[in-house]
């Protein structure tokens, strides 16, 4: 005999036979739901035979909805130092909020999960924020697992990854510079003189790389150009007027704070002459001459020193009681 729930939301269809079932045979039970409020359910179905009763719980809840993750995120290339960010949504579709939680199944500095507890509002979604941020030139991995708190909810598993690689932060300033001389009237005409205006989105019409890049170095050596013709300007203004002449007319140079200064600085010789220098110490050019010219002296100062003693020497006097020697030379 089979006693149907007590409750009006569950009801069981079967039918009924008389006597007893068979060996190998069955009976199927049909249970329909039917509830005019979103909350937990609990009921049963009795069951008696001639060997005792039986009992089969029956349970109903409200769900959240299907709940879909991506199993891999990729978080691709990025430069170490920057950070980027994913984001997990989890959305409900009953007027119900439901809790969740995430766990760190292998962890990874590189990674930051945000938050690892929350709710999801009734009808409302709400977001998972997974950041990235390399600080080595290498591929880290992240394992992640969420779970809803619902009845018989099963746990989803996340996998990210991501990467750090050398050069993107220079190549995206120079794609960055290259799109910004894009739009210059030069490189608006290639090399034939033929029309290469730039596209509304920014890309170049069909061009040359060559192109771009003579336009890029033309500009830099005008932007060379005018930022030394202000250099000597204000070092024809501002600096005194003493040269220290060199082997030739060409090299003459001016001298400030112990920095010779050449007489114009039009080559990036002439700049990186004046970096290299320290100041009140002697240039490279400049070491053989001083050498030179202390050699010199001391050759002098011998050869006086021999005059001295030599005629000490005929006048039966010691050099050191004539009181017309300096008595530096002494």
């Amino acid at each position: 005999m089979v006693l149907p729930p007590d409750s009006g939301v569950f009801k069981v269809i079967h039918h009924q036979t008389a006597g007893a079932i068979a060996p190998g045979l069955d009976v199927q039970l049909v249970v329909q739901f039917s509830s005019p409020e979103l909350r937990y359910h609990y009921d049963c179905i009795r069951v008696h035979t001639q060997g005792g009763g039986l009992l089969i719980p029956l349970h109903a809840y409200p769900s959240i909805n299907k709940v879909s993750l991506l199993r891999q995120i990729d978080f691709g290339q990025v430069a170490v130092g920057e950070t980027a960010v994913k984001r997990l949504q989890l959305s409900c579709q009953v007027p119900l909020e439901f809790t969740f939680t995430v766990t760190i199944l292998k962890h990874n500095s590189s990674f930051d999960v945000q938050p690892l507890a929350g709710t999801v509002p009734a009808g409302n979604a709400t977001h998972i924020t997974i950041s990235f941020a390399p600080t080595e030139l290498t591929t880290e991995e992240l394992q992640i697992q969420v779970l809803v708190s619902e009845f018989n909810a099963q746990p989803r598993k996340v996998t990210v990854t991501g990467s750090a690689v050398p050069g993107l932060a220079r190549d995206r300033l120079v794609a960055e510079a290259t799109r910004g001389q894009a739009g210059t009237p030069e490189l608006a005409h290639g090399a034939a003189g033929e029309l290469r205006s730039t596209r509304a989105d920014g890309r170049i019409k069909p061009g040359t790389v060559s192109d771009i890049a003579n336009v890029t170095q033309r500009g830099s050596r005008r932007r060379l150009s005018s930022l030394t013709g202000h250099i000597n300007s204000i070092m024809q203004s501002s600096l005194p007027h003493t040269a220290v002449a060199g082997k030739h007319a060409n090299e003459a140079a001016v001298q400030l704070g112990g920095v010779y200064f050449p007489s114009t600085l039009s080559t990036q010789h002439d700049v990186n002459t004046v970096l290299n220098q320290s100041p009140g110490k002697l240039r490279t050019k400049d070491i053989n001459s001083a050498v030179t010219k202390r050699k010199h002296n001391m050759q002098l100062e011998q050869h006086q020193l021999e005059a001295i003693m030599a005629a000490g020497s005929a006048a039966g006097t010691d050099p050191l009681d004539q009181p017309d020697i300096q008595p530096g030379v002494k």
